[in-house]
């Protein structure tokens, strides 16, 4: 008579073993949105800007991976919370996996970062500090776009860059300032020739070192979402990625729409109207109303106002590189490279 052999591992662990092993679902949406074409333009600015900060290859790989992850987690829940159908010329993610899986997805690859944060910089409250007021910064930020939306508000420019310097600037100073944190750290040792040098209780030079690149990062990531704006409602490429005049859709009150509030009061009210009739529309704006805000925006001078200032930006951005040329102690022609091909 054969014997029954009696398992030493308990009902709930073996559970939970099954668990570990069966994420396909979950791994799902986010290896999609992984696959979609992208720039890759935070990991190359992670890598230009390693010229200056020394970081190992470990180091500078295991920060790109929860770059990238917050990056294209963020793009998952924001594209939900727009309805947006297209993501880079595809399907968004939550249009192939649903609402419910994709928002899991993204919410748990949140989490993920954190901990691949803890094993990058080992018991790092710096680190995690960092990370969490980054982070509130992004949801804050996007609240607010939200919240205006919702409530059919279009907000001063003061407040829109306010906005923008949560909801997009936050993640572009979450690179550099955890780039600051690794190079203190003790495993990041600079070579013998660098002009740098990091401690984790930086004196008066190297203060001013972390704020120039700050302000850098967050006029980077201001920049980057005014020319986003900009280009959504004018360049044709992004007509065939996302469909045209995709920001219109959703009713976002983008730089130019609300450049056109505030510089032509009489244009306000239509595109007020038009905005607030979009909440009973499931497929966004008709092409007759999106041609009426675009005539508005032209007619009042808000698309040639907001062109004057991203090409204000980018030479504030490159006149910021130079100096920070100066105080690394060291020319970077990487970062230099991307403001060119983020300005053609």
């Amino acid at each position: 008579m054969q014997k029954c052999i009696k398992s030493d591992v308990h009902p709930k662990e073996q559970t939970a073993r099954k668990m570990e092993k069966d994420t396909n679902a979950l791994n799902a949406p986010k290896d999609y949105i992984s696959s979609l074409p992208s720039k890759n333009v935070r990991a190359m600015l992670l890598l230009a800007l390693n010229v200056w900060f020394h970081l190992s290859a470990a180091q500078l790989a295991g920060l790109t991976e929860i770059i990238s992850q917050l990056h294209n987690a963020s793009l998952i829940l924001d594209d939900i919370q727009d309805q947006s159908p297209m993501r880079r010329g595809q399907p968004s993610t939550h249009m192939v996996f649903g609402v419910g899986q994709s928002t899991n997805t993204a919410t748990f690859m949140i989490v993920e970062t954190l901990k691949k944060l803890d094993l990058l910089v080992p018991q790092s409250h710096q680190a995690q500090e960092i990370m969490h007021t980054g982070l509130k910064a992004l949801f804050t930020g996007q609240s607010w776009d939200l919240n205006w939306k919702q409530g059919t508000y279009c907000p001063t420019r003061e407040q829109y860059l306010e906005m923008v310097a949560g909801k997009t600037g936050a993640l572009f100073q979450l690179v550099a300032r955890l780039m600051f944190c690794l190079a203190g750290s003790e495993s990041a040792v600079p070579p013998a020739d660098s002009h740098t040098r990091f401690s984790p209780h930086p004196h008066e030079d190297q203060k001013s070192l972390i704020e120039a690149c700050d302000a850098f990062m967050h006029d980077l990531g201001v920049y980057f979402q005014v020319r986003d704006d900009y280009r959504n409602l004018h360049d044709a490429s992004y007509t065939a990625q996302k469909g045209f005049c995709e920001d219109l859709d959703e009713g976002k009150f983008s730089y130019p729409v609300v450049l056109c509030c505030e510089i032509n009061h009489l244009f306000k009210k239509p595109i007020l109207e038009l905005f607030g009739g979009l909440k009973y529309k499931r497929r966004g704006m008709e092409l007759e109303g999106k041609r009426k805000v675009l005539a508005m925006l032209e007619k009042s001078g808000a698309m040639e106002s907001t062109e004057i200032a991203i090409q204000a930006w980018e030479n504030k951005l490159l006149k910021m590189v130079a100096e920070l040329e100066k105080q690394f102690g060291c020319s970077n022609p990487a970062l230099r490279e991307i403001l060119k091909r983020l300005a053609a």
